[in-house]
């Protein structure tokens, strides 16, 4: 899971490095205005802990320690201070955007895993059942008979499209569940 969300994160431009001796990992990306940004966050509930940093981003805060910052002499810091509210409002949004895309990587892994799970608890009843599902396909059927130790009761895209059934409905009382709390 951790490797899918790493990859979400630099499908939107953050790189990514982890310290295993600490448990953490650095995001870091660059704002429109060419700020470079660091953000350091737990790997232990990791989509948790951006979503916290990006949720209590302070704007004001940002522009006010860049305000300072050139007014201290640090080269690079944009002159306007249009420029800097602008960027940090950008920084925001990408923090945000970052969180949204992680948390949504989690829950299609969460949904994906269950609907597995799922399908593993009929596979083990069928096979306790004595039943086994043929394969539509008969290269499939001959390559799970050609494995002694193979005593999966679904197989092949037998398997594959109830766990995308599966997947679906789950999917559906998702949704439904969020319709039914957004009424109330």
């Amino acid at each position: 899971m951790i490797e899918k969300l790493f990859e979400g994160c630099e499908n939107l431009g953050w790189s990514v490095s982890e310290d295993q001796e600490v448990g953490t990992v650095e995001l870091e990306s660059y704002s429109p205005a060419g700020e470079n940004l660091v953000v350091t966050v737990e790997k232990e509930n990791f989509v948790e802990k951006v979503r916290e940093y990006a949720e209590y981003f302070d704007i004001d805060e940002h522009i006010e320690m860049w305000v300072e910052a050139r007014s201290n002499g640090v080269a690079g810091v944009p002159k306007s201070t249009r420029e800097l509210v602008e960027d940090a409002e950008r920084i925001k949004e990408m923090l945000l955007q970052l969180a949204d895309a992680l948390h949504e990587i989690e829950v299609n892994e969460s949904v994906r895993e269950r609907a597995c799970g799922i399908v593993e608890q009929f596979d083990n009843l069928l096979h306790r059942k004595g039943i086994k599902i043929p394969c539509a396909d008969e290269d499939e059927e001959n390559q799970r008979n050609e494995d002694p130790d193979n005593e999966a009761a679904l197989y092949g895209a037998e398997y594959w499209n109830l766990v995308n059934y599966t997947e679906t409905v789950l999917w559906g009382l998702l949704k439904d569940s969020k319709e039914k709390a957004g009424e109330e």
